[in-house]
């Protein structure tokens, strides 16, 4: 209760600024890195180090202390084809001499066969509300117990090269760094309807991550849901989804936020206009609350590796499906499907209400999760 209370004073004296002047400033900063004229921003290409360049003046107009000793910029050579890379960083001092990291990658995939791809939601969402929580934080004058260092990563379309160099660099102390917050696609809706979601995964590998969002303030408007990070990652932790995978490899506890893959991921189709700015001003709320919670508990957060999915990882995935399932006509799917997705959610439900997950329940599961992925992929009607 002392954490709750104390996490709701936090809020208000590090607020985010009134809901429409916070979506009106989002939806500027995701118009201009996922403008045709940023084409796509790919890793090495003059216009993600003009995106770098960008979030710099950003960091620095918001506040930001200059993170590297020549500035906000860190560069690097991507492994690939050895072209430039630059990362992004700003700090927020603490009154200790551990971090808390938050980071968004800024690159993209560039042009192909004469179409851009834009990554208004690949991750320019995330970098916009990287910048609104950075704003936020400096906004309020005040120090946490620890440093607060706001990363905007280049080349994660690239195998995370930006956060990979970042960790091995030696910029940052990692025995210092006492968790991980990450933000990648924070502004679609993984199924049509889906407005209201927020999912945060990796947080059941850290009791103390874990507690930080429990005690969160609920922001009206807004469901976190925290999902196991294992249902993303059919291949284990050799294939990450997004930079907290640098992180992890350092036993870095984190938390990575995220609306969710959509139909549009990796299209030329991921434009601001199907973003959800208002889900983004709400989810840059939260993060805050997060974020600051972190930065100021007394006991640094533990890594405590989960094995497997857990009974609230298959009470969140039938619940998605029935809220997908509600609205059928929104969905490229024939009456078989929908036959089969319910059977797949009533057998979800016995495993649920059975309390154990079995050996025997693995390739169901397995399956599962590759149907859901596969449901979201799908362009709706």
């Amino acid at each position: 209760m002392l954490l709750r209370a104390w996490l709701s004073g936090l809020l208000l004296a590090w607020a985010v600024p009134p809901g429409q002047e916070s979506q009106d400033r989002l939806k500027a900063d995701v118009a201009f890195l996922a403008s045709d004229e940023m084409k796509g921003r790919r890793a090495g290409s003059p216009e993600a180090e003009k995106a770098a360049r960008w979030m710099a003046e950003q960091f620095e107009k918001i506040g930001l202390r200059k993170g590297t000793p020549d500035g906000y910029l860190q560069p690097f050579k991507i492994k690939q084809d050895n072209s430039n890379g630059f990362n992004v960083v700003g700090l927020v001092e603490g009154t200790t001499d551990e971090f808390v990291v938050i980071g968004a990658h800024f690159d993209h995939l560039g042009a192909k066969d004469g179409a851009v791809f834009n990554g208004a939601d690949d991750n320019a969402s995330g970098c916009a509300v990287l910048l609104e929580v950075a704003r936020a934080c400096v906004a309020s004058g005040a120090k946490p117990r620890r440093g607060i260092v706001f990363c905007s990563f280049d080349a994660e379309e690239r195998l995370l090269g930006g956060s990979r160099h970042f960790v091995t660099s030696g910029l940052v102390d990692m025995t210092k760094v006492a968790a991980m917050v990450c933000l990648d696609m924070m502004g679609g809706n993984f199924f049509p309807r889906d407005t209201r979601s927020l999912y945060a995964l990796g947080a059941e590998n850290s009791p103390e991550i874990l507690d930080v969002m429990k005690k969160a303030a609920p922001v009206e408007g807004l469901e976190v849901t925290p999902l196991g990070v294992n249902l993303i990652e059919p291949m284990g932790e050799i294939y990450a989804r997004s930079d907290y995978g640098s992180f992890r490899a350092r036993k870095v506890p984190f938390v990575f936020f995220s609306t969710g893959q959509p139909w549009y991921y990796h299209k030329p189709e991921d434009d601001v206009e199907r973003l959800n700015f208002g889900k983004m001003e709400k989810g840059a709320r939260f993060v805050t609350q997060v974020l600051l919670g972190l930065a100021s508990l007394e006991a640094r957060p533990r890594y405590v590796k989960q094995q497997g999915l857990a009974i609230q990882d298959l009470k969140a995935l039938s619940g998605i499906l029935k809220r997908a399932l509600e609205h059928p006509g929104d969905l490229d799917v024939t009456e078989a499907e929908i036959a089969t997705l319910q059977s797949s959610v009533a057998q979800l439900d016995e495993i649920v209400k059975g309390g154990t997950i079995g050996p025997e329940h693995n390739e169901f599961l397995q399956k599962m999760g590759v149907t859901v992925m596969t449901l979201a992929a799908r362009k709706p009607k």
